[in-house]
């Protein structure tokens, strides 16, 4: 039995307006919503197939670059940290998007082909008509990202905005864990960001990080097939496999004030992190960091955390605490 055949799935749910996906929001609990875009012409064409979306998207295109990221074969898709934990699996660089959507689709059925994939394109600037003809009323004012490629599979990670990831094509498996389950998803480095969990969820390593057996514990899953949506409050952590040979998917990052959204993100880590003990270096930041925070009116707060975390931690928590003592 697979790691994720044993979790709770992420609970189903309607939303027909942007009231719905406001509860949602209050609620700060993740939602399935099926059929979410089956009225979009994108849907369709991916429906069809990989060719008749790629058809699509390249009608749309305006000629600017995007990022795309690339993974070579020995990394079977795995988007994540390389040994030393300051390198990634995956290149990155700026490319066409109408050759590179035509790269992907010949990487299919291919073996030892490396894993290429279109991430997180703004579709406002690179593909606008797609916008146009394939409207998000419930975020009418929040612009989508584009990400397409391969059998992709993105280590655990968080995102600081509320999160609605759409499926368009392919299938894609979410697994999510609580914001709270930090300390027990054994965080590499803040500084270097995005900041991954070392695990490996298909094959964790409980000898290794024993505390991500508690993780699992209050994880979710939900499998999203083309057509499907996934609503993700912010800083809830989560891991995505793209199951098919080509995936695409559309999402939406928002946040209803964006500075207080910015003030909270600087409050996660410390927060997140302030009872945990250092142990080793190679243990990751996310288990071996100890930080104490201590707010109090009028007084800037106290702040201890090791020495081998000062240079990463006290950027985000010294401007956090001059605001406090201001307040």
């Amino acid at each position: 039995m697979e790691v994720h055949d044993r979790l709770t799935a992420v609970p189903l749910a309607v939303f027909n307006t942007a009231a719905d996906l406001d509860h949602a929001v209050a609620a700060a609990r993740p939602l399935l919503i099926k059929g979410l875009l089956v009225r979009w012409p994108a849907f369709a064409a991916g429906r069809e197939s990989p060719t008749a979306l790629n058809r699509y998207l390249k009608s749309l295109d305006r000629g600017l670059s995007g990022t795309v990221m690339e993974a070579p074969a020995s990394a079977e898709g795995r988007f994540g940290y390389g040994r030393d934990m300051r390198e990634f699996t995956f290149s990155k660089r700026q490319q066409g998007i109408s050759e590179t959507l035509d790269r992907i689709e010949r990487q299919m059925g291919r073996a030892n082909a490396s894993t290429v994939a279109i991430q997180m394109l703004p579709l406002a600037t690179h593909l606008p008509d797609f916008i146009a003809q394939n409207p998000m009323p419930l975020l009418p004012q929040t612009a989508p990202l584009l990400w397409l490629g391969g059998r992709v599979r993105t280590q655990i990670h968080h995102d600081r905005d509320h999160n609605l990831a759409c499926v368009l094509a392919g299938r894609r498996r979410f697994v999510l864990f609580p914001p709270e389950q930090v300390a027990n998803l054994y965080i590499g480095p803040i500084d270097n960001p995005p900041p991954l969990s070392i695990v490996d969820l298909d094959a964790p390593d409980f000898d290794r990080f024993p505390r991500f057996g508690e993780a699992l514990k209050a994880a979710q899953v939900a499998e999203l097939e083309s057509g499907d949506a996934i609503f993700m409050p912010r800083h809830w952590w989560h891991h995505v496999t793209s199951l098919e040979p080509y995936n695409a998917m559309v999402n939406y990052w928002w946040a209803h004030n964006r500075q207080a959204s910015k003030i909270r993100t600087l409050a996660f880590w410390p927060r997140s992190l302030r009872s945990k003990t250092c142990r080793q270096p190679s243990e990751a930041i996310g288990g071996s960091c100890s930080i104490r925070t201590s707010f109090k009116r009028q007084a800037v707060p106290s702040i201890t955390y090791p020495r081998i975390c000062r240079a990463c931690l006290e950027p985000v928590v010294r401007p956090l605490a001059l605001r406090s003592s201001k307040s």
